[in-house]
């Protein structure tokens, strides 16, 4: 557990790294279906919430980056590659 002080520190001396660990109402409904869907592409998030597959692949990478999601690659059926995306907790 991290403690308040060590929390006001990283506030003052580094707001930015904080900030970018922050979750928006949006990210936190994204990783809720994520996590009821088991493991989804980017393309499925997009239909969900009417965007571009760019915008919703976006959006995943940087849940991913921050450390919120695990990803797996696969051949997509358009003969490409694809990431699949799982909460933490995702067991196949």
């Amino acid at each position: 557990m991290v403690s308040d002080e060590i929390i006001r520190v990283l506030m003052v001396n580094d707001l930015d790294s904080i900030k970018s660990l922050m979750l928006t109402k949006n990210d936190l409904e994204i990783l809720s279906w994520i996590d009821g869907e088991g493991e989804t592409p980017a393309s499925a998030l997009a239909m969900r919430n009417g965007v571009t597959v760019v915008n919703a692949s976006t959006k995943l990478k940087k849940l991913f980056d921050q450390g919120y999601l695990n990803r797996t690659l696969r051949s997509s059926k358009s003969g490409g590659d694809e990431y699949l995306y799982h909460s933490k907790n995702y067991q196949r």
